[in-house]
């Protein structure tokens, strides 16, 4: 008979996969568990039981899903919010945020299903986050106060379009006139139109200007010397200057002899707020390009070139008229009798005008010409009323656009990007001064980019900073999973990972936008994750976990499968996930199952272990981490959580956080009566009682949430919930001596600290258990030490050791060192 010793003084490579039992030539192996249930696997090597979980109020949803998402403003300012079939609720410091009246905060919202809820992704800035989900346009929830949030749909200020329908269906546009107002009519070749689109679907029409002439020939109406008379809105005329010249004004605002006009006072700038000087001498003409204005002859005025926009800074929503300023004046004078050639070039649509300012009586004043080159213009359009597939009745989008569009027939027209018929942006990310959308159901590649600083505007335009419309050029139309920015904007497809970025030195935009493929892995529907310096995404399937970095090696981006090891905790497929920062990064996932597992990844020191949780009686939901409200570095794990079945049905919100007994579902209650009640949530189940002095008992509650306890004093305050059995077992006790030799006894000496004495220990084989007996040490917990622990095996299957905590109590496991009696 000989003892074979073997060292197991860490568990850093977390719970393996059943198929490295044989390999005990692998250093993982040496280092790792066949179980690892309801442990932490901390930076250092060891293991401690997890917090158990703190009942923080019952969902607002009774079924269905509901999700749980954090709200970061600042260390001192942050929230938890849960999302459910239809609402929003909110909890700070570890309670639900009330109302008014008392009641808990709740906002209505229109993701009215399951799938829209697990759908739904959230990107916040400040004190505003923007929502985005495929069926439902995108929003912004906004905090103004604690008890003040407002959800609402974003106001775009420029509307993305899809790429135009040219030759493919065409449309007719007619203004028809009725005794019940104008109607804005379009018409289509094909059915196109749907009843759903009423209210909400855009249409961007495109019409073609020829070019642009107009001379300057218009004098003013007529010459006064008094305003002692009446003027009508849009009249012009001229007044005695200066050395016989005239000025030109233009009323702006109707003006009453009766009530308006002073005795004695005749100048129009003693009435700003009726006259404005010069007097518009041709019409208006359309120009988005290159535009000149030029002079012949021998003249004696004063002109300039004025500019109009149809929205923006120079559009007044109360008056529904252009507002005009002053791009250049030129004039001649005596002795001076040069003409002149003026150019630009408008980037935005716009409206130009000749204007007379002043002139010489007698003398000629010249016909200044302006010319513009041919260009076209996107008139925008809501779709009204719905009449049929092919009809609809629409109305104007932005402002006064449609005052310009007449009957017209044209190809080249299209819907929104953003709409019911191609749906809406399925991801949302935030990246160099943009807010990125990506991926709609109709254009499952392509990336919608804002404005720089502006994240309402949309259009595309020149400038750098203009917003942008990128779409994919891959093999495959694959949807966009996820994107995250990272040394650019990283994009997950469901076969394959990209970067787009700047191919020069400059930002991102649509002159040097670049996409390069780094993986032909595929991700899965979930938002990519954060990691030091690195991205964590889920395969396509739900079954593995994997790692995007940069090679300096490589000279690009890799990915490595950081669930190798342990896949066979991942086989129902994650769901949900998120990552706590603590010691170490803890990445929490919820399984398709309602279980939960955990990886511990600390790069410096090369941990990567995954162990498995679960919450008793329970099938969890969601999981969202916060900072902790206790002032810690740690952060809380939030969970919702479904209990019970049938008429006890009900899901619960739950955090798990240092400090919290090792209880699920842990709640207080008082004793009324020699009963507890209020404990809806553990209805029908054997919970565990825990009085203020640590001592624990079981109760059996009852459906309508009540429990006897008669042993307890009036008024006594206790606690209740669910135990939580955490269990460790090795891997096979192997080394390339021992391999396929009979074990007879195993004995380990377990180096515990700050830990409960009432655990058990064996095989991890069920009947396999024996109470460890502090006792027969002399131990009291809690215990930091070494204890000795022996077990017969007798058999020749493969030997593990194994360790198993049922009660209420912490337990913390620094190392195992094991021998082997063959």
């Amino acid at each position: 008979m000989a003892k074979q010793v073997l060292q197991r003084l860490s568990f850093t490579a977390g719970e393996l996969s059943p198929w490295l039992s044989g390999r005990a030539d692998l250093d993982p192996v040496a280092r790792g568990a066949s179980r690892l249930m309801n442990f932490l696997v901390t930076p250092f090597g060891g293991l401690r039981r997890r917090p158990g979980t703190q009942l923080v109020a019952r969902a607002g949803g009774a079924e269905g899903m509901v999700r749980l998402v954090s709200f970061k403003y600042s260390t001192g300012v942050q929230f938890m919010l849960e999302l459910g079939r239809g609402y929003v609720r909110y909890f700070k410091d570890g309670a639900p945020l009330l109302d008014a009246e008392g009641k808990v905060l709740e906002t209505a919202s229109p993701w009215k299903s399951d799938a829209q809820v697990r759908n739904l992704r959230m990107q916040q800035l400040n004190d505003v986050i923007y929502c985005v989900e495929p069926e439902t346009p995108p929003m912004t929830l906004s905090r103004h106060a604690d008890d003040d949030w407002r959800l609402k749909p974003l106001e775009f200020s420029g509307i993305p379009y899809e790429s135009s329908l040219l030759n493919s269906v065409r449309i007719e546009y007619r203004v028809v006139f009725s005794d019940e107002g104008n109607k804005l009519v379009v018409t289509a070749d094909e059915d196109v139109f749907t009843p759903e689109m009423e209210g909400t679907e855009h249409i961007r029409i495109t019409r073609r200007h020829d070019e642009g002439f107009a001379r300057a020939e218009q004098m003013p109406m007529f010459h006064t010397t008094t305003l002692n008379q009446n003027f009508y809105k849009g009249a012009t005329f001229s007044m005695e200057g200066k050395n016989g010249w005239r000025n030109a004004y233009t009323c702006i605002r109707p003006f009453s002899k009766d009530t308006d006009y002073v005795a004695g006072k005749n100048s129009p700038e003693q009435y700003t707020s009726f006259f404005e000087k010069g007097a518009d001498a041709c019409p208006y003409t359309f120009v988005s390009g290159a535009w000149t204005v030029e002079t012949t002859g021998t003249w004696d005025a004063e002109w300039e070139v004025r500019r109009a926009y149809l929205d923006g800074s120079n559009y007044l929503p109360n008056e529904p008229s252009l507002v005009w300023h002053s791009v250049k004046s030129f004039y001649q004078k005596d002795g001076f009798r040069n003409n002149f050639a003026l150019s630009g070039n408008e980037e935005e649509f716009s409206f130009y005008t000749l204007r007379l300012m002043s002139y010489k009586n007698g003398s000629s004043t010249g016909t200044p010409e302006l010319r513009a080159a041919s260009c076209s213009y996107d008139h925008e359009f809501v779709v009204d009323k719905y009449i049929s597939p092919r009809c609809v009745h629409v109305r104007d989008a932005v402002h006064m656009s449609g005052r310009m569009l007449y009957d017209y027939d044209t190809n080249d027209w299209s819907f929104s990007a953003f709409g019911v018929r191609n749906g809406y942006p399925c991801t949302i990310e935030f990246s160099q001064g943009r807010l990125w959308f990506g991926s709609t159901p109709d254009q499952p590649q392509t990336l919608w980019a804002s404005r720089v600083d502006d994240f309402s505007s949309f259009t595309p335009g020149i400038p750098a900073d203009s917003p942008m419309i990128l779409t994919m050029a891959a093999s495959q139309q694959n949807r966009i999973a996820w994107i995250s920015s990272l040394r650019g904007l990283m994009i997950g497809t469901s076969e394959g990972e990209w970067r787009l970025r700047a191919s020069d030195s400059a930002g991102i935009n649509a002159n040097n936008a670049e996409f390069e493929r780094h993986s032909g892995v595929g991700s899965s529907l979930l938002d990519a994750l954060t990691v030091e310096n690195s991205l964590l995404f889920v395969q396509q399937g739900g079954r593995k976990v994997r790692e995007f970095f940069y090679s300096l090696e490589a000279d690009g981006f890799l990915t490595r499968d950081v669930s190798l090891l342990s896949d066979h905790l991942l086989t129902e497929g994650i769901v949900d996930w998120t990552v706590q920062r603590s010691t170490a990064f803890h990445v929490w996932c919820v399984l398709k199952d309602g279980s939960a597992v955990c990886m511990t990844l600390n790069r410096e020191q090369n941990i990567v272990a995954w162990h498995a949780h679960r919450l008793e009686h329970g099938r969890i939901l969601s999981v969202a981490s916060l900072r902790s409200s206790q002032d810690t570095q740690d952060e809380e794990v939030w969970f919702t959580v479904e209990r019970g079945e049938g008429e006890h049905a009900c899901i619960t919100v739950e955090r798990m956080a240092e400090g919290n007994e090792y209880l699920d579902a842990c709640t207080e209650a008082v004793v009324r009566d020699g009963r507890l009640s209020g404990l809806r949530h553990l209805a029908g189940c054997e919970a565990v009682l825990m009085d203020g002095n640590g001592f624990c008992s079981t109760i059996l509650v009852d459906g309508e949430g009540n429990a006897p306890c008669p042993e307890r004093r009036e008024g006594e305050t206790v606690r209740a919930g669910m135990a939580a059995p955490a269990e460790v077992r090795t891997m096979p006790l192997e080394s390339l001596e021992t391999l396929g030799r009979l074990k007879k006894q195993l004995g380990a000496r377990a180096l515990l600290h700050e830990s409960s004495l009432q655990f058990l220990y064996g095989t991890g084989t069920p009947g396999a258990w024996r109470r460890f007996q502090p006792g027969r040490y002399g131990a009291e917990a809690p215990y930091s030490g070494y204890v000795r622990l022996t077990h017969n095996y007798g058999t020749d299957e493969q030997a593990a050791f194994a360790l198993r905590v049922e009660e209420p109590g912490p337990f913390n496991l620094l190392a195992l060192v094991l021998d082997v009696e063959l």
